[in-house]
């Protein structure tokens, strides 16, 4: 069988509503069953769909299912440590397209261990990824680049689209979030075995971690992790 999926989309306040026709495709995944399972992708986080199918075979095609609804979760970064405001502020520092993908948690230095094996082993290789730090005095900052971090012999990466930032302060100049683009992108983040995250010169020089989160920015998929 071939399904084409014909999908209602509902929003939350239930009055706007349009069709969307997903091209008919044969699905990689067969269940034990003799079924076939769809991941359905690029859907909108915190939203209310309806979903109804229909299959074809060589008599034609059969009639639609009753339809099927379900809800959409919220995009949200995985952290232990950030406020609420602290995540939609650093949601405004990347941009538009960013914030639509699903973050996924690389590295937790509690969970995952503090030395720089740790790190390398769950964040090299991983694309475009996001640092937050959290000192021992209270502040929260971290750094953003879209190299992927290699545990090489020690060389300053260029990424003219690397910046810091800083989400939470004990420094009363700082009351709000800050953010610093990258003036010398030659020298935007360090690669070593020895370190992890380095992020300009000396600006962010991270050794012995505390409380370090590594977010891997990934496309959003409704059904697939």
């Amino acid at each position: 069988y071939i399904y084409t999926y014909i999908i209602f989309l509902t929003f939350n306040n239930f009055n706007k509503k349009y069709m969307q026709v997903i091209k008919s495709q044969k699905s990689k995944y067969r269940l034990e069953n003799g079924g076939w399972t769809y991941d359905i992708r690029n859907l909108k986080d915190s939203t209310v769909y309806a979903v109804r199918i229909r299959g074809k075979n060589k008599s034609g095609w059969g009639g639609f299912s009753v339809s099927v609804k379900g809800v959409t979760k919220k995009l949200t970064i995985d952290s232990n440590i950030l406020k609420a405001k602290e995540k939609e502020a650093l949601l405004k520092f990347v941009t538009k397209k960013e914030r639509k993908k699903r973050w996924k948690l690389l590295f937790r230095a509690s969970k995952d261990g503090f030395g720089c094996s740790q790190f390398h082993a769950k964040c090299d290789n991983k694309g475009t990824t996001v640092t937050i730090v959290q000192s021992t005095i209270g502040n929260v900052f971290g750094g953003y680049t879209v190299l992927p971090w290699q545990a090489s012999g020690g060389a300053y990466q260029q990424d003219a689209k690397a910046f810091i930032f800083l989400l939470r302060s004990t420094n009363p100049t700082y009351k709000k979030p800050q953010k610093w683009t990258c003036k010398v992108g030659s020298n935007a983040v360090y690669h070593s075995s020895s370190y992890g995250p380095v992020f300009g010169i000396l600006y962010i020089y991270i050794f012995i971690y505390l409380y370090v989160y590594v977010y891997n920015l990934r496309a959003l998929h409704a059904c697939h992790v």
